[in-house]
């Protein structure tokens, strides 16, 4: 399960230790359908492995092309939903949903349903709904991709890997109601030791589709994995470091987040999203495209977030004073409406969040309103 909840491949091998030799698959070659294989009571289960598949130059040589088409086809998948408008609410969604499924993890699970109060009843039927709300989100997006894809293959077994773990932990998730109503005959089952197992799994396999979803422009910008590590604010108004990884020696530099108000920038009257990140149409001094880099960010040698800065500094920002609102300057996305918006992170009555607002060339800022920019040490 572990392996189909993971957008990233698993090399089976094989190896006679006697003959000195070895055979590879990849996981989702094994079986045709990871939900039969989750569903079985068996034990043991048997795979097969193509003799074919020896672990030589040759063997290595294919290994590598299937890898280029494997996440070739899941940065298809990536751009179809984007293209579609649908990336930037998925995104939102799991941010929002894997967000309340870490602060649920805090708190055990009742021993049995018979002895657990009204409020852990309560903290369980939201802990099956953020799952569900999770495979929906997928569902829809995979909706959109080729069904004979590569990416779609791998959606589907992601699917079936996350819903077979979540079962094994309330076995009655599929008959809750989508919209309710959860009145208090509501009954619905749990398996306390299968709830502690697998919560951290399925976070990680929230975390790595977030991260998924958002590889595509990662690539487009050549920019590298970065993951968020809490670290407290200093005197200088600095947000949280990221660290990243850089291929292809794995070598790690450090990147802050630089949290700058509008009139920091040097905008005392406010400023239009153009003057602050610029625009799609931005030239070099050569009259060469340049997108979003005519923005004042840039001119202070400043840059623009990646778009997965969002929904990661969202999970890691957890003592964001009340009512403080921070827009993520990046390159805007199209969402459904067909508006281009950015992320922002907000504390309000009803708790954290991440959202999206709209940030069109000519929208303007207020001179208040806090940016987040990445800097580069």
């Amino acid at each position: 399960m572990y392996w189909f909840a993971s957008p990233l491949p698993t090399l089976v091998v094989a190896v006679d230790i006697v003959s000195r030799h070895a055979w590879y698959a990849w996981h989702l070659d094994l079986f045709e359908s990871p939900a039969g294989v989750f569903q079985s009571a068996q034990d043991t289960v048997t795979i097969r492995i193509p003799e074919r598949n020896q672990l030589n130059e040759a063997g290595w040589k294919n290994i590598r092309h299937d890898l280029k088409q494997h996440f070739g086809s899941l940065l298809d998948m990536i751009s179809e939903a984007n293209s579609s408008s649908r990336l930037l609410p998925a995104i939102n969604t799991l941010a929002r949903n894997v967000t309340n499924l870490l602060k649920l993890s805090k708190t055990p699970p009742p021993p049995n349903s018979a002895s657990m109060t009204e409020q852990e009843g309560l903290s369980i039927l939201i802990e099956q709904l953020e799952h569900k709300s999770i495979l929906s989100v997928v569902r829809t997006l995979l909706e959109h991709v080729r069904p004979d894809s590569g990416a779609g293959h791998h959606m589907r077994a992601w699917i079936d890997a996350y819903e077979g773990m979540v079962l094994t932990a309330y076995p009655r998730l599929n008959t809750l109601p989508e919209h309710g109503p959860y009145g208090p005959d509501l009954e619905f089952a749990f398996a306390p030791k299968r709830v502690v197992e697998t919560r951290h799994r399925l976070i990680e396999a929230g975390l790595d589709m977030i991260m998924l979803l958002t590889a595509r422009h990662r690539a487009e910008r050549g920019d590298e994995k970065r993951y968020l590590t809490q670290e407290a604010h200093s005197p200088n108004d600095e947000g949280p470091r990221l660290t990243v990884a850089k291929q292809p020696d794995w070598a790690t530099i450090e990147v802050r987040l630089v949290r700058l108000r509008v009139a920091e920038l040097g905008f005392p009257d406010g400023a239009t999203t153009s003057e602050i990140i610029g625009t799609q149409h931005d030239t070099d001094q050569h009259g060469h495209p340049a997108p979003f880099t005519g923005g004042k960010g840039a001119q202070l040698g400043l840059r623009l977030c990646p778009p997965q800065v969002g929904p990661e500094c969202r999970l890691e920002y957890n003592d964001q004073p009340p009512e403080e609102r921070l827009y993520v300057a990046m390159k805007p996305i199209s969402s459904s409406d067909g508006e281009p918006r950015i992320f922002v992170l907000e504390h309000n009555a009803d708790g954290m969040s991440l959202d999206a607002v709209r940030a069109r060339p000519d929208d303007k800022w207020q001179p208040t309103d806090l940016f987040i920019f990445c800097t580069q040490s």
